[in-house]
């Protein structure tokens, strides 16, 4: 016969009380219940997305997940703290200025980039002072200068065409491209809503070319 500790007898008792109470109640009651139940697990789940957001942190503070606007405030308050600048004409941007051991000093172009409404990336374009250096020179400095920041634990190597360093930190990765039409891009993007925006994507082309397929 199996014996019951005094910790689990209370517990034994609300199990009890609750499945007495279940079977009292009418189907409508029980409907109400299960509702409540869904709702429940749908605010978890929300709750559980906003733990994601608030594990990805880009640059001055900005968060993985903001809205264009909200975006748009916490650029301004850095330009207000003299942390960055702003290129006003035909395309406006705002820009900071980076130093890198042996590089210098770049100049680097914010970008920020939205899968509905929400950041789901940052790119950097920078600009090196010194021109007279190819790209794949000023390329290596800022990757080395990545590398000694972070350390190589977050490193995990070059691509197949050994032109991007990428490090990853949890839900955070950070892309150093060298591209032969835009030059040196920095990326700081959220793995959550870049993998939301590839699968919508993914998913689009293969409705298209179904699509396609009937229409021939």
């Amino acid at each position: 016969m199996k014996r019951f500790t005094l910790h689990q007898i209370p517990v034994l008792f609300i199990l009890i009380s609750i499945t007495s109470c279940i079977q009292k109640q009418s189907k409508e009651e029980q409907k109400t219940m299960l509702e409540l139940h869904t709702e429940t697990v749908e605010k978890l789940k929300k709750e559980k997305e906003k733990c994601i957001i608030a594990d990805t942190t880009f640059i001055y503070e900005i968060k993985a997940g903001m809205s264009p606007n909200q975006v748009g405030d916490f650029l301004s308050y850095a330009k207000n703290k003299g942390q960055l600048h702003t290129q006003l004409g035909k395309d406006s941007y705002y820009y900071t200025i980076m130093e890198f051991p042996i590089l210098g000093k770049c100049k680097c172009e914010i970008y920020p980039q939205y899968y509905n409404q929400k950041l789901y990336k940052i790119s950097l374009k920078a600009i090196p002072e010194k021109r007279n250096l190819p790209n794949n020179i000023s390329w290596t400095y800022i990757k080395n200068a990545y590398i000694k920041k972070y350390g190589t634990e977050y490193y995990t190597g070059l691509g197949k065409t050994n032109n991007i360093a990428t490090f990853i930190f949890k839900n955070k990765y950070i892309n150093i491209i060298n591209s032969e039409s835009d030059g040196i891009i920095i990326e700081y993007g959220d793995f959550y809503y870049s993998s939301m925006k590839k699968n919508t994507e993914r998913k689009e082309s293969e409705t298209s070319k179904r699509n396609t397929i009937d229409n021939i």
